[in-house]
This record gives C-alpha cells, sequence and structure tokens, in this order.
C-alpha cells in the first residue's frame, strides 16, 4: 500500500469522523480597506493541480501585491513551485516538520485548494488564519469562513479562480490561449530543429494510450520531417522503450530530465502528444500546442481551452467514469482510449497546424 493510498485510507476514517464532531466555522466580514499580508495555499494532488492554481495565485498577487504567499504541496507536484516562482515559502505536505512549520506560523489568509479530500481542510481549520477559504464539498465547507462551490463541468483553473472570488468579491475568466508560466527553452533542442514532444504516461492506467499507439504516432510525425522528443519518468520507460524500439529515430528523455528541465523541452517544441495528463497542463501553461487524448477522465473539468489545443474524445455511455481522483477498474479493456486511432492524433496535428 502506497502513501496516497494510506491517507486516502485515514482520509476516509478520521477525516470523516472529525467532520461530524467539529463545530463549523462562521463566516466573517471582510474589512472595507482589507490589505492581507501574508497567506497560506495548500495545494496537494499531482502535477495539473499544481499548474492550473497559478492564473489563481497571480489574480491574488494583483489585488494584493504586499501578499506574502507560502504553499504547502507534495513532494510530486513541488517541481511546479521551482518553475513558478512566484511563492515566498514553499513547504511539503508530506513532510511533518514542514506541517508543523506551517502550525507555527500565522497567516491573514490559507486557501485549501483540496477538491474532496478532507485532511487538508482539518489543517486549514486548526492554523492561525482570520480567512479560510475552501471548496464546499462533502463535509468540508464547515471548516471555512468562506467556501465556494465546485463543479466538475467547470474548468479547473476557473474552479480556482473562485477561491480567489470569495477574497476579493470580483469574477475572474481565465484566459485561453495566454501562456502564465515561463521557462527558458533546454541548451540542447536547437539541435533537434522542429519537434513534436510525446509523453507515454498517465499517473492513472486508464489513461494510457499504449506505447505501441504512440510508436505508430511518432513514426508518422518523423516521416512528415520532424523531430520527436519522448518526455516522462521511472514509470513511463517501458512505453518509452516500445516507442525507440519501433521508432529508432526518436530521442529518448524519458527518466533523464527533471520536472524544470521537461518544462525547458515543452518550451522548445513545435507541440505536445499526450494523454490527460500532468505534462498536459504544464504545456498548457508554456502556450504550447497540444493533442489530448481523453477518455475516464472529465474533458470539461480538464480539457485544455484555447484554438491551439485538441482534444480527442470517444464519448463513450460510460465515460468519464473518474470522480475526485477516483477512477474504477474498466470493464471494457480501456475502450474509450484504446479506440482512438493513430490517424485521428495526426489529422489533428495538421488541422491545429502543429505540423
Amino acid at each position: 500500500m502506497n502513501k496516497i493510498t494510506v491517507l486516502k485510507a485515514i482520509d476516509s476514517v478520521l477525516g470523516r469522523g472529525l467532520a461530524v464532531v467539529l463545530p463549523a466555522l462562521h463566516k466573517k466580514p471582510l474589512k472595507s480597506a482589507y490589505s492581507p499580508l501574508s497567506a497560506l495555499i495548500i495545494r496537494p494532488g499531482g502535477i495539473g493541480d499544481a499548474v492550473l492554481l497559478i492564473p489563481a495565485i497571480e489574480e491574488l498577487k494583483k489585488e494584493y501585491p504586499y501578499l506574502k504567499i507560502d504553499i504547502l504541496c507534495e513532494k510530486r507536484n513541488a517541481g511546479i513551485f521551482t518553475i513558478y516562482t512566484g511563492m515566498n515559502k514553499v513547504y511539503l505536505y508530506d513532510k511533518p516538520a514542514d506541517i508543523i512549520s506551517c502550525f507555527k506560523n500565522t497567516y491573514d489568509i490559507i486557501i485549501d485548494t483540496e477538491q474532496w479530500h478532507r485532511l487538508p481542510a482539518l489543517l486549514t481549520y486548526f492554523m492561525n488564519a482570520g480567512l479560510k477559504v475552501g471548496f464546499n464539498t462533502n463535509e468540508r465547507g464547515k471548516f471555512f469562513t468562506h467556501k465556494a462551490s465546485y463543479s466538475h463541468d467547470s474548468y479547473e483553473a476557473e474552479s480556482f479562480l473562485s477561491l480567489i472570488s470569495k477574497i476579493t468579491g470580483k469574477s475572474y475568466t481565465f484566459p485561453a490561449d495566454v501562456p502564465f508560466l515561463d521557462s527558458p527553452v533546454y541548451p540542447e533542442s536547437h539541435l533537434y530543429e522542429k519537434y513534436v514532444c510525446i509523453f507515454p504516461g498517465a499517473t492513472v492506467k486508464q489513461r494510457r494510450w499504449g506505447g505501441h499507439n504512440y510508436a505508430e504516432t511518432a513514426k508518422a510525425v518523423i516521416n512528415m520531417g520532424f523531430n520527436v522528443v519522448i518526455l516522462g519518468g521511472k514509470s513511463d520507460t517501458e512505453d518509452a522503450d516500445i516507442i525507440m524500439q519501433h521508432c529508432p529515430k526518436a530521442i529518448n528523455y524519458c527518466a533523464k530530465t527533471t520536472l524544470t528541465e521537461t518544462a525547458m523541452l515543452l518550451k522548445g517544441s513545435v507541440g505536445l502528444i499526450t494523454a490527460d495528463s500532468g505534462l498536459l497542463h504544464l504545456a498548457v501553461a508554456l502556450g504550447v500546442p497540444t493533442v489530448s487524448l481523453f477518455g475516464s477522465g472529465i474533458e470539461k473539468k480538464w480539457g485544455p481551452k484555447g484554438k491551439i489545443h485538441a482534444i480527442l474524445n470517444r464519448h463513450l455511455p460510460c465515460s468519464p467514469c473518474t470522480r475526485f481522483g477516483y477512477t474504477p477498474a474498466c470493464k471494457l479493456n480501456q475502450k474509450c482510449i484504446i479506440e482512438i486511432t493513430v490517424n485521428e492524433v495526426l489529422d489533428q496535428l495538421v488541422f491545429k497546424k502543429v505540423i
């Protein structure tokens, strides 16, 4: 049983129990000349959540220029806050000493951006802050002084912006096709001339298209006169090896780069092909065109917005099946994603003028 599974089990039992017995916090009126100086944002979870939180952080900083913002995130998404340098201090959610440090601090605002699990909301409840903001899902709403509704029909970046609205009283719109994260290009990327990135991975196995499909796509892209750069981590090496076996001209960076270096490779590319994944959202943030494959994941919630992004989705009756980070075992052998064809991906690359 891995650490994430253990935390979810604790959340289900302890979090739910405390949610029943603890008294609710009451909404506090904002002062007319409210000018907070310190804030803590809690963001456990993966890379995609962290990336799509950035526009909300930027709006908060615009509203309060003197605000110093700390982030309490997980080790697996902390790299985003190395690429994005707008935070005052980065604490790790999976490091007890860092959580203790946050308890010792006093903040004007705490924003819990977790969508469902209760433990981050409980931390918010017991930490020192005058204003506590979070999503009103399950029993979590009682832990906040200000709570925002949450819908699976809203793009995730817009959901995070709604949390900021509870503080400022203003409405925000996510600007599609406008980069909101910057990165230099990878030092060696100029050697590859025009190249397309392929990320064959996905944390949820039901979202994986398969190494052979990506290999056929890579061969076709190279035949069109472009290079192919493979991205990924240790868990993606099997698919990366399959791609290389069938397409030895591809350039394999899988498990060889940090998240910062991966962002640099994406920045220098003409586009990214991937499933619903954290690197998809990183490419969106960098302003890189994408072709993404959706099935079990919720397209309305996670599908990139804008003219430079193409989404392929079979829209089967059983999909999307993911809810609040949980994807059930598939009885149809991931039919929703496997049935997407290589030609459909290539057609979208051409349609979006990526290649």
